[in-house]
């Protein structure tokens, strides 16, 4: 298995679903990257709906083990949400973050979920933010910056680093 290094210039990370879910599955593989994350003082992002994917599950016991892994992955949820609550009730902005942000995807939108919608407003929003992400093709509006090959025994898992233009 080879060692990722994490590119010197990535100081916060915004963290998507996929991560949290393979870096719990395969701590082998994934463990020395979130080391490195952590000991290079990189701040560790996501959204209230990345963190509701990700804990949902059938039992109590299920859902505290997966928000306790989350809280240990993710220093901090960013309020992005609040923000584009009050937005939408002056729709009529021609600064709009929403309505910018569906244009932009264009004819890419179909198939992109609600949480990845968020994921790349917080993106727009916060310019020294980096999303971790193997979900390339919701992102492919956003400049791939890194990619980051991950080997399990049997399979590449293929994250990227994606940052706004």
């Amino acid at each position: 298995m080879n060692t990722l290094e994490l590119p010197g210039s990535v100081t916060s990370i915004l963290v998507d679903t996929c991560f949290l879910v393979d870096s719990k599955e395969f701590p082998e593989v994934f463990g020395d990257f979130t080391r490195q994350i952590k000991e290079r003082g990189v701040a560790t992002y996501s959204i209230e709906f990345v963190k509701i994917e990700y804990i949902r599950s059938r039992t109590e016991s299920e859902i505290k083990t997966k928000l306790e892994y989350f809280n240990k992955i993710v220093e901090s949820v960013l309020p992005i949400e609040r923000k584009l609550a009050e937005e939408n009730l002056k729709l009529e902005n021609k600064d709009h973050l929403i309505v910018n942000h569906l244009k932009s995807y264009g004819m890419d939108l179909d198939g992109v979920s609600l949480a990845d919608l968020y994921l790349g407003m917080c993106l727009n929003q916060y310019k020294n933010l980096y999303l971790l992400t193997a979900n390339h093709k919701d992102f492919s509006i956003y400049k791939r910056e890194f990619v980051l090959p991950f080997e399990t025994r049997r399979s590449v898992k293929s994250y990227a680093l994606y940052k706004a233009s």
